[in-house]
C-alpha cells in the first residue's frame, strides 16, 4: 500500500508534535511539583515562626499534661496555632 503526500505528511506533523509536546509535559510537570513544594515549605516555616514566637505555657511537654490548667493552656496553644493559618494558593 502506497502512501501519498497528505498521510506522509500528516505521519510527520504528528511526530514532531509528539516530539514537542512530551518534553514540554515533562518540563512543566517538574516546575509545577517544584513551586507547589517551594509553597508548602515556605507555609511550613511560617507556622513553625509563629509556633516558636509563642511556645505553650505548660509546665511539662515531655509527657501528656496531666494537670487540668496545662491541659487548657496546651488547648488554648493549639487553638491559637489553628487560627493563625497559613493562606494556601
Amino acid at each position: 500500500m502506497r502512501l501519498n503526500l497528505f498521510w506522509k505528511l500528516g505521519f510527520a506533523f504528528f511526530a514532531l508534535l509528539i516530539a514537542v509536546l512530551l518534553p514540554v509535559d515533562f518540563y512543566a510537570e517538574r516546575a509545577l511539583r517544584r513551586d507547589y513544594e517551594s509553597a508548602g515549605f515556605e507555609q511550613l516555616s511560617a507556622i513553625a515562626r509563629i509556633a516558636l514566637a509563642n511556645p505553650p505555657q505548660t509546665s511539662s511537654l515531655a509527657t501528656a499534661p496531666s494537670a487540668p490548667v496545662d491541659r487548657v493552656a496546651l488547648r488554648d496553644w493549639v487553638a491559637k496555632m489553628a487560627a493563625s493559618t497559613v493562606v494556601s494558593r
